[in-house]
């Protein structure tokens, strides 16, 4: 590019010339004006992007404030689990509030279905109970008529030993007459 130019320019033989003369001095303080006002507008844009992201950064976890004292209230309080968490919008904080309100979900009906559970073991246990003292009151009529038999066959015994008594007798009797 400058070249050509300069090429061109000998060509015409153009009585004109250009020269620039600037002191250094001029130049330095140019330059550090330039520096000095590219440091002040940097730490300008710098506190500025700070303060947004801030701000930014706040409003993005105060909902996550909000679901932490309300699963604090929820666990200190009588854990009520049927209460919901109600966040709105597509982001983390979003999703954690769902998620957590499927395990409380899950919970609750795990300690329904305990609960339902104990109600049919007590129920079950008032059967057991019945059925246990009507075994036991079994068990003790088994008992009184095993007793009565064993009182039956002792007497029945000792009625065939009188009758083997008497019957060794009459054979003493018969021998005797023979």
């Amino acid at each position: 590019g400058n070249r050509e130019f300069l090429a061109r320019m000998r060509e015409k033989q153009t009585p004109w010339s250009l020269a620039i003369s600037v002191s250094k001095d001029q130049v330095m303080a140019s330059a550090n004006t330039l520096r000095t006002l590219v440091i002040i507008f940097s730490i300008i844009i710098a506190f500025s992007l700070l303060a947004v992201c801030s701000i930014f950064i706040s409003i993005s976890l105060k909902p996550l404030g909000f679901v932490g004292k309300t699963i604090n209230g929820i666990a200190d309080g009588d854990a009520d689990l049927t209460q919901k968490l109600s966040i709105k919008g597509k982001n983390e904080i979003a999703e954690l509030v769902e998620g957590f309100n499927r395990f409380v979900e899950k919970l609750h009906s795990i300690i329904s279905r305990i609960k339902n559970s104990k109600n049919d073991l007590a129920s079950v246990d008032g059967e057991l109970q019945s059925s246990i003292a009507d075994t036991a009151s079994s068990i003790r009529e088994i008992l009184t008529n095993i007793e009565d038999v064993t009182k039956q066959v002792e007497n029945q015994a000792a009625s065939v030993e009188e009758t083997a008594g008497a019957v060794h007798q009459i054979a003493q009797n018969i021998e005797s007459l023979e």
